[in-house]
């Protein structure tokens, strides 16, 4: 996902363990605040996401069906979201 995700963007590892949350929420952090830099660029709806994304690559998307933290994601609603790839599902870090 090149075009939505910068250089220098941190991976967000999904196994990092328990013990490290506060590094964890630090990359989170700082990748949002890389993506609200992006914010001229187009959202994509959940169909479009690209498929084999990276671990850790995040997404904009306008047709959540969820707006609760954590939630796995899917399309088909009308919520703003911004989406993390954990490896397997993406899931939503805001509405």
């Amino acid at each position: 996902m090149a075009a939505h995700s910068p250089a220098g963007m941190p991976p967000v590892a999904p196994d990092q363990p328990v013990g490290n949350w506060a590094a964890w929420l630090r990359d989170i952090a700082r990748s949002v605040n890389l993506l609200i830099g992006m914010s001229d660029r187009p959202a994509l709806t959940f169909a479009t996401l690209p498929t084999g994304a990276l671990p850790g690559t995040q997404a904009y998307i306008t047709d959540c069906n969820t707006g609760v933290w954590g939630a796995v994601a899917a399309g088909g609603g009308t919520i703003h979201a911004l989406l993390w790839f954990n490896g397997t599902a993406w899931h939503v870090l805001g509405a």
